[in-house]
């Protein structure tokens, strides 16, 4: 009888002991230090047609186990925090493992990696390629000023380009002699016209399929385009190819393809006005 208040003393010495070691973090799991800081790499970015050179590749890593984008202010040239309400979060960031959870909407995505760190230098390995990053603070000079804004009403809510972005956020291609192709992000999705038959400084009329707007929800994506029901028209105020500058004004409407029966679906872009770098 004398066993039995002895083994519950020590079931409840022990139930203790497992408190006590649940509020605590294992040394092994605590974030690296020598990850702590702002990362980043200017990456090439090599597309079809002329168009921005680089992306940058950037990170804020904590001692708090988040993960925070960094991208570039191109009003100023100098690198920023990214706004995100969901930064990444590390499950795992010591002993050359890094192992981070992030939002993949609708689902929870985890990465696993292998870091080496030495000096000013962070490379990141997966299964699949290897990044170098450099250490720098932001606030640091990456490029030179740049004017690169949209804004334009959809609707009836005023949408802009992103302050700061990892790439040019608006931009002008000279696809050929006689045709430019304009593009901008926009929050969850971008913008494209086709100036066709351009000439210089004037007005240009947006025909079918040259205005799009694509909005993304979640991983789907609605594609609106003008067609011969919803015109548009884009005025180049100014274009200088010795500054690589443009700037202009648009407005347009656009529509989702469904069935013919069905209502239409229709967006206007009203009130758009652009300035942005132009490459040939």
């Amino acid at each position: 009888m004398k066993i039995m208040p002895r083994l519950f003393c020590f079931l409840i010495m022990l139930s203790f002991a497992a408190c006590k070691d649940e509020g605590r973090v294992d040394h092994a799991y605590d974030v690296d230090p020598r990850l702590v800081g702002d990362w980043y790499d200017l990456d090439t970015l090599a597309l079809a047609q002329p168009s921005p050179r680089f992306v940058l590749r950037g990170m804020r890593i904590s001692a708090e186990r988040t993960i925070q984008p960094l991208g570039i202010e191109f009003s100023t040239g100098r690198l920023a925090l990214m706004e995100t309400d969901q930064p990444k979060h590390m499950l795992h960031a010591n002993g050359g493992l890094l192992v981070v959870q992030y939002v993949a909407f609708p689902d929870i995505g985890i990465d696993t990696l292998h870091y080496a760190a030495q000096h000013n230098t962070l490379v990141l390995t997966d299964r699949y390629s290897t990044q170098i990053y450099r250490r720098i603070s932001v606030g640091s000079q990456i490029t030179e000023p740049l004017q690169a804004i949209m804004d334009v009403t959809i609707d009836s809510v005023r949408v802009r380009t992103p302050r700061v972005a990892a790439v040019v956020p608006v931009y002008v291609s000279r696809l050929q002699p006689s045709h430019l192709q304009f593009q901008a992000a926009i929050p969850n999705g971008f913008l494209r016209i086709d100036i066709r038959g351009f000439s210089g400084v004037g007005s240009y009329a947006i025909g079918p399929g040259d205005g799009v707007l694509m909005l993304f929800s979640g991983d789907v994506a609605f594609m609106y385009a003008t067609d011969s029901s919803s015109p548009g028209t884009v005025s180049i105020d100014e274009y200088d190819e010795a500054t690589n500058h443009c700037a202009g004004r648009f407005a347009f409407s656009a529509r989702l393809p469904v069935p013919p029966h069905d209502p239409p679906i229709i967006r206007r872009l009203t009130d758009g006005s652009f300035s942005a770098p132009v490459y040939r």
